[in-house]
């Protein structure tokens, strides 16, 4: 009477079942990379939104006009982070000597492009005293922002929308990427 009952594998059924698994790893890594270059897009949207409203929220509570400002104003871009602060001249630049710095802020995603698609707000966008977003010369105005990750897929990217009133909104997806 043979009893040799072991239980285990051999060494074959263990070299497909790892071979099996490497295959769905290898499959499952394009998607995890997208997956986590569309969730540092929604964050920095967020960030970006935050930082209009938090503009404009202190604009309402200091009773004076507040603006943020791209660090880097040429190209019209404004990936490079922005500046929140008070602007008691009215001209919608940071002047150090007279204005108070209220926050400073530098984007954690790279690669992503941020730009204005209206004139208005190229550089620098502003909020009166009763949180509407006016322009450098004070004219009220409306305006929106793309925002592009690297792979520059416009159906990935997003659009954040300031309108008249102050509402600042984010949606999937522009019309094209800066």
């Amino acid at each position: 009477m043979n009893n040799n009952n072991q239980a285990g594998f051999t060494l074959v059924e263990l070299l497909i079942t790892v071979s099996i698994a490497g295959i769905i790893f290898a499959m499952a890594v394009p998607s995890f990379r997208a997956i986590f270059l569309n969730n540092k897009t929604v964050a920095y949207a967020n960030d970006f939104k935050t930082a209009l409203y938090q503009a404009q929220n202190e604009a309402i509570t200091r009773n004076i006009r507040v603006a943020i400002q791209a660090k880097t104003t040429a190209n019209n871009l404004w990936e490079d982070g922005w500046n929140i602060f008070e602007d008691s001249n009215e001209n919608n630049s940071y002047d150090s000597a007279s204005e108070t710095l209220i926050q400073t802020y530098t984007p954690e995603a790279t690669n992503h492009s941020l730009k204005s698609s209206y004139s208005s707000f190229y550089t620098d966008i502003a909020f009166n005293a009763q949180g509407e977003p006016v322009t450098s010369t004070g004219t009220s105005s409306s305006g929106e922002f793309r925002l592009c990750g690297p792979d520059n897929d416009t159906n990935k990217s997003r659009t954040i929308k300031v309108s008249f009133s102050g509402n600042i909104t984010v949606s999937e997806g522009t019309s094209t990427c800066p």
